[in-house]
């Protein structure tokens, strides 16, 4: 059952990965931000996204194309620190692809919450050349 529930669980939050990179090159911080956790939410305000967008933070997200997933765990997950992920917890790293032929790497953690994915942090590496002009 383990294993049918990552080939289940992975497409949708392959899903709310792709919406979250959609948003942030379309520079859309609401539509970004509510894709994140509650208690992410507590800490984290939308201006921290927008400053994401500013000046060569924007290469992370400009000219986003795709993602894929590679590597995929999913477990439960019990934390006494209630700011920690809980319940049923996604941790994946992957590849990005960029319309203007570069290829970055993210990785993430995402929790469900009230039966849908959210993300409780995501991290995109791109390579230094995209971002020197």
């Amino acid at each position: 059952t383990g294993i049918w529930k990552a080939y289940t669980e992975q497409k949708p939050v392959q899903a709310v990965l792709d919406a979250y990179m959609k948003a942030m090159a379309a520079k859309d911080v609401d539509s970004a931000y509510d894709l994140f956790s509650p208690r992410v939410q507590k800490v984290a305000t939308p201006a921290k996204l927008r400053e994401m967008l500013q000046g060569n933070n924007y290469v992370v997200f400009e000219n986003y194309e795709s993602l894929t997933i590679v590597n995929f765990n999913i477990s439960a997950a019990a934390n006494t620190n209630p700011d920690a992920p809980q319940g049923t917890v996604a941790k994946v790293d992957g590849k990005i692809t960029y319309s203007d032929g570069f290829e970055g790497s993210f990785n993430g953690t995402l929790e469900k919450v009230d039966g849908t994915w959210k993300i409780y942090g995501i991290f995109v590496t791109v390579p230094p050349n995209k971002i020197q002009p």
